[in-house]
């Protein structure tokens, strides 16, 4: 009983006391692996953040796991939604309920090194500017785990033509997607869902206009993504009939058409870049589009 009554005064102090540091983790049926991930970010040794947890309305025993780290560290808050809002929603929802300097998203999926916080702080005091910082990764792919150095591929450049033309430039296959899993500066951030159209790689284009990410030298995060996974499942029930409208609706009028779609708008309305800027991105947007429809990799 006292053990408890500890916990809800210190929910109470952490209710007035702005953390320096925020974790957004949105999950939807994320029970089979979120311990591994709350117990990895709960490990890390840099200890003023709070963790806010958005359940997509979960029909596993995600609740009752959420529930059960949340009762034993003062630093987390669930959050459950009443139906299902969508990933996208769920993931600018999370973010809005948070309060620090630096925000971070978390998937439930995934695994921090316990510096990984504290090593991205020390390095945005070497240079206030950037907007993000992220380490070197690993990623779970089908054929493996293999590390991805994001130095040969992320846009760090100061100049916002090339960081653009950098990120236009690189592939998913690359760890294009996996930039939004850095910790960022909170007062930078815009909203996922938005007119233009929403999805990871295009807001990471549109935060590329504000500034420029930094890069610890370290392996300090691992995703691993199931998704992968049930899509090579999904791909051998299908019929070669099948097979044909999903490669015709997916490369030619789904998500590459509109990641085009969305970064033209953006490049084309700013005011940041020249002209002949405007058109050489908008060449190499072309170029990304039409490897998209030929590889199947944006």
């Amino acid at each position: 009983m006292l053990y408890l009554n500890v916990i809800m005064l210190e929910k109470q102090e952490n209710s007035t006391k702005k953390p320096l540091v925020s974790i957004g983790l949105y999950v939807w049926n994320g029970a089979e692996c979120i311990r591994a991930a709350l117990d990895s970010l709960l490990a890390q040794t840099f200890k003023d953040f709070e963790l806010i947890i958005s359940d997509n309305a979960s029909t596993d025993d995600t609740q009752k796991i959420c529930r059960e780290y949340e009762r034993n560290d003062s630093r987390i808050r669930y959050i459950r939604q009443k139906e299902n809002i969508g990933g996208y929603t769920n993931a600018d929802f999370v973010r809005h309920e948070t309060r620090g300097q630096y925000f971070m998203w978390a998937c439930h999926d995934d695994i921090w090194d316990k510096h990984f916080i504290k090593k991205c702080l020390e390095k945005f005091k070497e240079d206030q500017n950037a907007i993000g910082v992220f380490s070197r990764f690993l990623s779970d792919e089908p054929a493996g785990t293999i590390e991805i150095d994001p130095s040969k591929s992320f846009p760090f450049s100061k100049d916002l033509y090339q960081r653009l033309k950098s990120y236009l430039k690189f592939r998913v296959t690359d760890g294009k997607v996996f930039t939004i899993y850095s910790l960022w500066r909170s007062d930078v951030l815009t909203d996922f869902v938005d007119k233009a159209g929403y999805s990871d790689i295009n807001w990471v284009f549109k935060q590329l206009f504000f500034g420029y990410l930094l890069l610890v030298d370290e392996i300090l995060f691992q995703r691993r993504e199931a998704t992968k996974y049930h899509e090579i499942v999904f791909k051998k029930n299908l019929t070669k009939f099948k097979i044909f409208l999903h490669i015709f609706t997916d490369r030619l009028i789904s998500a590459r058409g509109d990641f085009s779609r969305v970064h033209l708008k953006y490049i084309w309305r700013s005011r940041a870049l020249t002209k002949t800027e405007k058109i050489k991105l908008s060449l190499w947007e072309g170029f990304a589009y039409l490897r998209g429809i030929w590889t199947g990799h944006y």
